[in-house]
C-alpha cells in the first residue's frame, strides 16, 4: 500500500490514534480490528523522527499479543525488530528514571517471549541462544527478570533438552536470588513449582510434596501482578493444591489431601474458569478413591469427561474464530493491494492514452500540412482531368467501399464467433482462479483483467454485426422475400450469412445455437425454397 506523506509530528499524531484503536479492540472479539490498525500503526514508523521509547513500547506490546494469540512467527518477526531497533537506538535515548526502568523491563520480557517461541517452532538452537543472552541483560540489574530468565532457562533444559541436573541447576539459582530479594512476588511460586515438579519426576517425593504445600499457601496471599483481571492466581491455587493432595495421597496421608481439598472448594463458584475446576475435580477423584467412595468418584470422572469435553470444545472454538479472523484480515489487506494496483494501473493508463493522443494529434496536424503543400502543388494539373474523371471515380471508390464493407463485415463475424469462444474459456478461467491462492492468484488476476479489457460485451457486437448485415443485404433480402415470400427473418439472415461464405460452426456461434439446431433450419429453408436433394444449398444461396 501507499503510505500518504506526513511531516513526522502529524505521523506520531497519526499514530497515536490508530493505536488507541487498536487497545480498543485488543482483546475484543473482532481481533482483525486489532491487527489491521496495528499494521497501519507500524507503516508509519519510518516517518517519524526519535520517539525511540514510544516505537520500543509499541513493538514489545504488539509482539507480546502476537504471542497470546498463537501468531509465533509473526511474534518472532516484531520481536527481532525491537531487539534490533533497542541495540540500534539504547545510547541515543533519553529516558526518565521510571521509563528507563519501563525499557528494560519491555526487553527483557521481549527476549523471554521470543525463546519461548522460537521452542514453539523447534528452533531449539536459536532458543537457547535467546534464553542466554536474556540472562546476560538482566543479570546487572539482580531484578525479578533475571529471576524469570533464570528459571525460563532451567525450563528449556527440563522440558526440552530433558537434562534435569541442568535444570536443577537453574532452578536453585533463582530461588537463591528470589528467595532474599522477591519472596513475595509470583515469580517465587513459579521457581517452587518448576523445583517441586523435578523432585516429584525424580522419585523425591517427600521434598516435592513440602513445596507444592508451600506453594499452595503462598499464591493465597500473594498479588498476581501479571494479570489485571484477578488479584491472586486462583490457576495456580488449584494447580499447587491438586499437586499437593497427589503427592499427600502417594504418601498416604488422606488427611492431609481431605483437608486441601476442603481448602481448594472454598475458591469454587460458578465464576471460575474450567481449568480450574478441572484441576479441583481431578484432586477430588484421587481422594474419593482413596477413601473408597468408588460410586462418587465414578460420578466425578463423569464431571471431569464432560469438563475436558467443554474445555476442547472451547480451544477448538477459539481457533476457528482466529483462523477466519486471520482469514479476514488476509483478505482486507489483498482488497487494500489490489485497490492501489488498479489505481496505479488505471493512473498509468491514462499517461498511455495522453502520449496517444499527442502522438495522433502530431500525425494528424504532420498529414494535413503536407496534403495540403501537396494539393496546392498539384492543384492546377487536377482541375483540368476533374470533371470528366470524377463519375469514373466515384463508381470506382464506391466499389471499394462495398468490398471493404464485405470483408469487414466477414472478418467482423469471425471476431464475434471468437469472441463467444473466448466467454466459454472466461468462465474456465475464473474457477480456475478459485482454486488458486497466494501470488499466482494474484497474477491470474491481473492477467484476466487485462484480457477483459480488450473485449467488449458480445450482444452488442451480435447487435451491429446483424446492422451491418441487414443494411448491405437489403437487396438481397428484397429479392428473396418477393421470390419466397414464406421466409421469416432469422431464415433471410441465415441466407445472407451461408451467402457470404461463413462456415456452419460460426454460424451456430453467431446465432447462438448447436449444429444440430443449425442444420434443422437449414432443412426448413430448403423446403420452403423446394429445392431438389440434389441441389446444394449454400451453391444455390450464393448464385442469386
Amino acid at each position: 500500500m501507499a503510505q500518504a506523506k506526513y511531516t513526522s509530528e502529524q505521523a506520531f499524531k497519526l499514530q497515536q490514534q490508530l493505536i488507541d484503536t487498536a487497545d480498543y479492540y485488543k482483546y475484543s472479539p473482532q481481533l482483525n480490528k486489532f491487527i489491521t490498525y496495528s499494521f497501519r500503526a507500524i507503516e508509519l514508523m519510518p516517518q517519524i523522527e526519535g520517539k525511540h521509547y514510544h516505537k520500543l513500547r509499541f513493538y514489545a506490546r504488539f509482539t507480546y499479543r502476537l504471542h497470546q494469540l498463537g501468531l509465533i512467527k509473526e511474534s518472532i518477526r516484531q520481536s527481532n525488530i525491537f531487539i534490533d531497533y533497542y541495540e540500534r537506538y539504547q545510547s541515543e535515548i533519553q529516558l526518565t528514571p521510571d521509563d528507563e526502568i519501563s525499557l528494560f523491563q519491555y526487553a527483557a520480557f521481549n527476549y523471554s517471549i521470543l525463546a519461548q517461541n522460537y521452542t514453539f517452532i523447534d528452533q531449539q538452537e536459536s532458543a537457547a541462544f535467546i534464553y542466554k543472552k536474556a540472562i546476560a541483560f538482566t543479570s546487572n540489574r539482580q531484578s525479578r527478570y533475571y529471576v524469570s530468565a533464570l528459571n525460563n532457562y532451567g525450563l528449556y533444559f527440563y522440558y526440552e533438552k530433558k537434562e534435569l541436573d541442568s535444570a536443577l541447576h537453574y532452578f536453585e539459582d533463582a530461588r537463591a536470588i528470589a528467595e532474599e530479594n522477591f519472596s513475595d512476588v509470583h515469580i517465587y511460586g513459579s521457581v517452587i513449582d518448576n523445583i517441586a515438579d523435578l523432585y516429584l519426576e525424580t522419585g523425591r517425593i517427600e521434598e516435592a510434596n513440602s513445596l507444592y504445600r508451600q506453594n499452595f499457601d503462598f499464591y493465597k496471599v500473594v498479588p498476581y501482578e501479571e494479570n489485571e483481571f484477578y488479584p491472586i492466581d486462583y490457576g495456580r491455587i488449584m494447580s499447587s493444591g491438586r499437586q499437593y493432595i497427589n503427592t499427600s495421597l502417594q504418601l498416604n496421608n488422606i488427611e492431609a489431601a481431605t483437608q486441601t481439598l476442603t481448602e481448594m472448594q472454598s475458591y469454587i463458584d460458578e465464576q471460575s474458569e474450567a481449568q480450574w475446576r478441572l484441576d479441583y475435580l481431578i484432586a477430588k477423584v484421587e481422594v474419593e478413591q482413596a477413601g473408597g467412595e468408588y460410586q462418587q468418584a465414578n460420578q466425578t470422572l463423569q464431571e471431569i469427561s464432560l469438563m475436558k469435553d467443554s474445555i476442547a470444545q472451547q480451544e477448538y472454538n477459539s481457533i476457528t474464530e482466529l483462523q477466519n479472523t486471520l482469514n479476514e484480515i488476509v483478505l482486507d489487506r489483498i482488497q487494500e493491494s489490489l485497490a492501489y494496483e488498479k489505481e496505479e494501473q488505471q493512473e498509468e493508463i491514462r499517461k498511455q492514452r495522453l502520449r496517444f493522443w499527442i502522438v495522433v494529434l502530431i500525425l494528424t496536424l504532420s498529414i494535413f500540412i503536407l496534403f495540403y503543400l501537396y494539393q496546392q502543388r498539384k492543384q492546377s494539373l487536377l482541375i483540368a482531368d476533374e470533371k470528366a474523371k470524377n463519375t469514373a471515380l466515384r463508381n470506382k471508390q464506391l466499389n471499394y467501399e462495398v468490398e471493404a464493407k464485405k470483408r469487414d463485415l466477414t472478418d467482423f463475424a469471425i471476431n464475434l464467433s471468437q469472441s463467444h469462444e473466448w466467454a466459454k474459456d472466461l468462465y474456465e478461467q475464473i474457477q480456475s482462479i478459485k482454486e488458486t491462492r497466494g501470488r499466482a492468484r494474484k497474477k491470474q488476476f491481473e492477467e484476466l483483467e487485462a484480457e477483459i479489457k480488450n473485449k467488449v460485451v458480445f450482444d452488442k457486437e451480435t447487435e451491429t454485426f446483424y446492422n451491418k448485415l441487414d443494411s448491405l443485404s437489403a437487396a438481397f433480402y428484397k429479392k428473396l422475400q418477393e421470390t419466397y415470400p414464406k421466409l421469416s427473418k432469422n431464415d433471410i439472415r441465415l441466407c445472407s450469412l451461408i451467402r457470404l461464405k461463413i462456415d456452419s460452426q460460426e454460424i451456430a456461434t453467431l446465432q447462438n445455437i448447436t449444429i444440430a439446431s443449425l442444420n434443422t433450419a437449414r432443412y426448413r429453408i430448403r423446403k420452403k425454397l423446394k429445392l431438389s436433394e440434389n441441389t446444394d444449398l449454400d451453391t444455390f444461396i450464393q448464385s442469386l
